[in-house]
């Protein structure tokens, strides 16, 4: 169905696992999830964000080790960003890929199912 993502990954790589995506919510081992996470393989946190515009690249790079790509999964549509934030994150060394969330959950656990250094900024909506 367009917009659900489920995925089973046989040998995950750290503790946290995007199992499913619906247009609102994310399915992260057994919870649901309906607010905006900041996510690693072993770091789950919740933001106080409900739409992209509530975001700011210093308070994301503060929260977490710096990876090697972050992915901005910025709703069910994709929203592109101030170049500003582009340069937050590039000037760090991070490779940054904005894309709908659904294609930022199914890349993450991709990429983390290969060891990867990755993170992802996910809204639900």
């Amino acid at each position: 169905t367009k917009g659900i993502f489920m995925f089973k990954e046989d040998s995950p790589s750290g503790k946290f696992l995007i199992k499913s995506y619906e247009p609102g919510r994310m399915l992260i081992n057994e919870t649901w999830y309906t607010q905006a996470l900041l996510l690693t393989p072993d770091c789950l946190i919740p933001l106080e964000a409900a739409k992209f515009s509530d975001l700011h690249p210093s308070s994301l790079l503060s929260a977490i080790p710096l990876p090697d790509v972050l992915l901005i999964g910025t709703g069910s549509t994709l929203l592109m960003p101030e170049q500003a934030w582009l340069h937050a994150f590039l000037s760090q060394g991070i490779g940054v890929e904005w894309m709908d969330t659904r294609r930022a959950a199914h890349t993450f656990t991709v990429l983390a199912s290969e060891a990867r250094k990755v993170a992802a900024v996910l809204l639900p909506h």
